[in-house]
């Protein structure tokens, strides 16, 4: 118990001093934060793209009904697997980060599934978003770098993760007895598609978000926007990554993007996602009332 609540505290500490630096940064560069005037018809932009978002949420939905499928469960309907995934993304910003783990896995197992099962699936969907993550920043990396004069500080950076979790996918997939003989079999590699598009498809908005606030965004910023997902993903005690992901964020495109431009394109991705969270939570709602009409 008193190594638990010493692991919570450091989460903690850590949160916290990702707010400070993001609210010193923001003082300091208030005045030119304050004089970027924003998209034009901000509010119809910023739903467009949480429509997107939402869009690729499915994605990841359908890779957890395939994963939760892998581990032997199979006495729920892929409508309610959807649905628990889609309507916990709010859950996400409890205090914790992770009740939106805890959210789904209560709300399946009342409905008949094992907990051995969705344990089993939680934890390989997490080790393959961040090993697909790593992997994805590493080879925009090496493209930019062998096509510019693109450093490779970032991707390096970026395999730290991919060994650590790449490892710990691997291993995962054999514990869980869902590795087949044959590693290219594709029913195995689909969840891992599936995500794989999702960050492509993220990539693709985070460089919307920054082409309003910067004019030359481009993929440059990609391996920079993945790795500081990562952070956001692993430090567990931050409610959706939020202040760890934007001061990550901050500190990787240092000597790229100015810091009021990194924080802008933050706030502005991060506005977008928590719209495409709330739809994905209505989504769920109409799922739901679907498979109770059925």
């Amino acid at each position: 118990m008193k190594k638990q609540t010493w692991i919570r505290g450091l989460y903690l500490i850590v949160v916290l001093a990702a707010l400070y630096f993001l609210f010193d940064v923001y003082l300091e560069n208030r005045s030119v934060i304050e004089e970027w005037s924003g998209p034009s018809l901000a509010w119809a932009w910023a739903a467009g793209l949480g429509i997107a978002h939402l869009g690729l949420l499915w994605l990841l939905a359908e890779a957890w009904r395939s994963l939760v499928a892998r581990t032997g469960e199979h006495c729920l309907p892929a409508q309610l697997l959807h649905a628990s995934f889609l309507g916990a993304q709010v859950a996400k910003y409890l205090p914790g980060g992770v009740f939106h783990i805890l959210g789904r896995h209560t709300w399946l197992a009342g409905k008949g599934a094992q907990h051995k099962h969705l344990a089993k699936a939680a934890v390989l969907e997490s080790a393959s978003m961040v090993f697909v993550a790593g992997m994805l920043a590493c080879v925009v990396g090496a493209v930019l770098a062998f096509l510019t004069d693109y450093q490779l500080v970032v991707p390096l950076i970026g395999t730290v993760p991919v060994w650590l979790f790449g490892g710990g996918t691997f291993l995962s997939a054999l514990g869980l007895g869902i590795m087949p003989r044959m590693l290219g079999a594709f029913s195995t590699l689909f969840p891992t598609v599936l995500i794989a598009l999702f960050f492509i498809g993220q990539s693709v908005l985070f460089i919307v978000c920054a082409s309003a606030v910067i004019q030359d965004a481009s993929f440059q910023i990609v391996p920079v926007f993945l790795f500081s997902w990562i952070l956001g993903f692993v430090v567990v005690g931050a409610p959706g990554g939020l202040g760890v992901r934007e001061a990550a964020l901050v500190v990787l495109s240092a000597g790229t993007i100015q810091p009021a431009e990194a924080l802008l394109i933050g706030a502005l991705f991060r506005i977008v996602t928590m719209i495409g969270e709330g739809l994905a939570y209505l989504a769920a709602l109409v799922l739901v009332q679907g498979q109770a009409d059925d």
